[in-house]
């Protein structure tokens, strides 16, 4: 069992084996460490999607070895930062509740968020589809897959 770190400013420490109790400790014959991590996850965004959903993860300890666990389906990740990732929503059935975490060289998070796969939206229909450069149409989607939510949003080019 590893002890907890105490002086958390050290991440990695000198790693000895010890055959008579504790009494005495040799070093192995080659230089070997343990690492300790400290991963955590704070955000996730957004909290619904479809396949391929592109999730913001915050959180801290992201390094090379992260992967976002979907329940138990494991996905690469694009690390922005020791705080910040993204990877994508794998393939699951629409309606699916899933606990999204983070796992960092075998180590997760244990934080749960949960991430509900809906139908991707379709549009049918854009009604009108032209208007003033100064804006302020109003336009009517036609289509399925549109949820009731504060969290949907239309873009026209790069304008959100």
């Amino acid at each position: 069992q590893v002890p907890a770190l105490v002086d958390d400013t050290t991440k990695t420490v000198p790693f000895s084996l010890s055959i008579d109790g504790g009494h005495t400790f040799s070093p192995l014959s080659e230089r070997t460490e343990f690492t300790y991590i400290d991963v955590d996850m704070f955000t996730l965004s957004p909290r619904l999607g479809h396949n391929n959903t592109q999730l913001h993860i915050t959180g801290s300890g992201f390094g090379l070895n992260t992967k976002c666990l979907f329940d138990d389906v494991g996905v690469p990740t694009r690390i922005l930062s020791e705080e910040e990732l993204e990877c994508d929503a794998p393939e699951m059935a629409p309606n699916s509740l899933v606990n999204v975490d983070v796992e960092v060289d075998g180590l997760v998070a244990n934080r749960l968020f949960p991430f509900r796969y809906v139908l991707e939206p379709h549009i049918q229909v854009l009604s009108p589809s032209s208007g003033p450069l100064v804006g302020g149409t109003p336009v009517l989607l036609r289509g399925h897959g549109f949820l009731e939510s504060a969290f949907i949003s239309c873009k026209f080019g790069d304008t959100v």
